[in-house]
């Protein structure tokens, strides 16, 4: 159950049955995904952080994860990952679906600032697919000497954290709104763990 707590300590329940939060960059907004698998799919709902309302709903196939896509911290639309790809629907459309195929199952999503790019991967292993969301394509996929653990934008760059603790990926994104490929390098910031630290937290963005 999902709760919004008022700052005199009412408490509203806000939605049922939610696997996981995502927030929007400025914790303004957040969206609350309840999965399920088979055809009856999973739920996605955009929440307004200080309503404590549900704002809009979304349904999807196989839902695995979501992100809010917001400009100057207003949300103008949602990236659903399903298994068949990323769905991209805005909030003044939404009953209009553009799906971008991805090359294999992967389990996390994250958007850029803008909301211009998003990365896909698996904390398990594979590569990072890059889409470009203003275009409704897939960029490019990076494969990592290591699973990427977490990602982290700054204005112009993405960075992946991965699971070996041995390197940081940094991707720049001003290349993609150009609609060139975007360059791929891995910077070395230690030696290799023993027991690499799990979850979220490893790495933070330090902008603005």
């Amino acid at each position: 159950t999902l709760l919004h707590v008022a700052a005199d300590g009412t408490r509203r329940r806000i939605a049922e049955g939610v696997d996981a939060i995502r927030p929007s960059g400025n914790a303004d907004w957040l969206v609350a995904l309840r999965r399920e698998t088979g055809a009856n799919g999973g739920r996605a709902v955009l929440i307004d952080t200080g309503k404590g309302m549900p704002s809009q709903e979304f349904a999807a196939p196989d839902l695995r994860d979501a992100t809010i896509l917001e400009e100057d911290g207003t949300p103008f639309g949602i990236a659903l990952l399903t298994g068949a790809g990323i769905a991209i629907q805005y909030l003044d459309a939404p009953e209009l679906v553009q799906l971008i195929p991805l090359p294999a199952r992967v389990a996390r999503l994250a958007a850029a600032p803008g909301g211009r790019v998003a990365l896909a991967w698996s904390p398990r292993g594979g590569p990072a697919h890059v889409i470009d969301v203003a275009r409704g394509r897939l960029v490019r996929s990076v494969k990592a000497n290591s699973p990427i653990s977490e990602v982290a934008f700054s204005q112009r760059s993405a960075f992946l954290m991965l699971a070996s603790q041995t390197h940081v990926g940094a991707l720049g994104l001003d290349a993609i709104a150009r609609g060139e490929a975007a360059d791929f390098r891995e910077i070395l910031i230690g030696s290799a763990a023993q027991a690499p630290r799990a979850g979220r937290q490893l790495l933070a963005p330090l902008w603005p």
